[in-house]
């Protein structure tokens, strides 16, 4: 997987324990092309805190993306409410 760090729009729900899931995410691709991916599988999800010391959710996830299966990372940051896409 090739890292890429790239701020993205997430659709997301959270469950009555409190923790977040994503759904769906919308990014631009480097030829301009915008694409909406809904999150078929969440394969695992971690919980670390970064460089500054705020904690982070990274998310493995698996969707069909233009008719190709692929596995790609989510990252969200609870201090900011950010979400990135990380790795693809």
């Amino acid at each position: 997987m090739k890292t890429i760090m790239k701020p993205i729009k997430v659709i997301a729900w959270f469950n009555e324990k409190g923790s977040v899931e994503p759904v769906k995410f919308q990014f631009t691709e480097v030829d301009g092309d915008t694409l909406a991916v809904k999150v078929d599988r969440i394969i695992f999800h971690s919980e670390a805190k970064n460089i500054a010391g705020n904690k982070i959710y990274t998310y493995r996830c698996q969707s069909v993306i233009k008719g190709v299966e692929k596995v790609y990372e989510l990252q969200f940051e609870i201090k900011t409410c950010a979400w990135k896409l990380c790795r693809i």
